[in-house]
């Protein structure tokens, strides 16, 4: 194990350029370019003055002190904070909780609810109604369009029966069962 891990590390070392560490080595144009590049200000060709990108890759300190992550440098600065929001202020109003949701209130003034009670605080008559009107008013569209003769309105026990079939379907997790029953030809 040694001995592979002495082999590694000796073609590790052929492989890694230490020309810079060289004292006659003498940068090409493009090393000097990279290098001016990363350091300093950053222009493209056609780039005007207010759109210079400036890219410091040295660790200043004023940001090691700093208690905010600067974003972009644009039109819209921001800035995040480092660490926790501070807990010495109180709670704005607008994120205090004064109810919570669900049905809560409704099912108290309730008392003791029918089944037919608890549907109707969760879906409403006005939504029942709603449902119905743009199902036939589909329908009529699409009747018109498609030539069938043999379409006609639906009503709010049509629409009860298929939320039941649905709720059905979705408590058994029975979604490709067969729903018709053989003796009474539904």
């Amino acid at each position: 194990m040694s001995k592979w891990f002495e082999e590694s590390e000796e073609e590790y070392k052929e492989e890694t350029d230490d020309s810079d560490m060289d004292p006659d080595y003498v940068m090409s144009n493009e090393e000097q370019n990279a290098a001016n590049m990363s350091s300093g200000e950053l222009k493209e060709g056609n780039m005007e003055d207010d759109e210079k990108i400036f890219v410091d890759d040295s660790p200043s300190e004023e940001s090691k002190t700093s208690k905010f992550y600067i974003g972009k440098k644009n039109k819209k600065d921001f800035k995040w904070q480092k660490g926790d929001p501070s807990r010495a202020r109180k709670t704005p109003r607008h994120n205090i909780i004064r109810q919570f949701p669900g049905l809560n209130r409704k099912r108290i003034q309730l008392g003791n609810p029918t089944m037919r009670e608890i549907w109707e605080c969760l879906c409403s008559q006005e939504m029942i109604n709603n449902i119905v009107l743009f199902t036939n008013l589909t329908g009529i569209k699409l009747k018109h369009t498609t030539n069938q003769s043999n379409y006609r309105n639906t009503d709010r026990v049509e629409i009860y029966a298929l939320i039941g079939l649905l709720m059905y379907t979705s408590i058994f997790k029975s979604s490709h069962e067969n729903m018709f029953d053989r003796k009474v030809h539904i």
